[in-house]
């Protein structure tokens, strides 16, 4: 095991990391990334996005190495949460060809694996959320950092 305590006062308790760490039956466990873009992708002719389109738009992120947290996908738009990264000008820039794109800085992807009915409404229903994604067991917000302050949105 890894014994981990603050470097600004060691007499404070602190965390352990070892190859299993056993989480009580019914406590949710959240994993918050910050440094998040909310991405949206729509076809420029208003049209739906075809499977046909997401071989292009996919291989735009991987030609910059930008990686790809959150994807939710409908008929007729594309949302992808990803690290902000110095190529995310290319990225749009590149996938404004084919596309219309709009994204969202400044926001954070919190996953809760094990969420309730409390945590789901505590973290889906509070201001400055943008996008939840939930399956039997996990969910996913991304929202505005801090879950305060204003969004920079930038529209292309």
């Amino acid at each position: 095991p890894l014994y981990v305590r603050p470097f600004g006062d060691p007499t404070k308790p602190g965390s352990v990391i070892c190859a299993s760490s056993p989480v009580p039956p019914g406590v949710p466990v959240r994993i918050l990334k910050g440094r998040q873009v909310l991405i949206s992708i729509r076809p420029k002719d208003f049209s739906f996005v075809l499977d046909e389109s997401l071989p292009e738009i996919f291989s735009v992120f991987n030609q910059y190495r930008q990686k790809i947290n959150l994807i939710q996908s409908s008929a007729v738009n594309l949302s992808l949460c990803v690290d902000d990264s110095r190529y995310l000008e290319r990225v749009v820039d590149t996938l404004q060809t084919g596309f219309r794109v709009v994204y969202n800085k400044g926001m954070e992807l919190l996953t809760v694996r094990g969420y309730d009915d409390a945590s789901y409404r505590r973290f889906a229903g509070a201001e400055g959320v943008y996008l939840v994604q939930k399956t039997r067991r996990t969910m996913r917000v991304v929202r505005l950092a801090g879950s305060s302050g204003v969004s920079a949105v930038v529209a292309k």
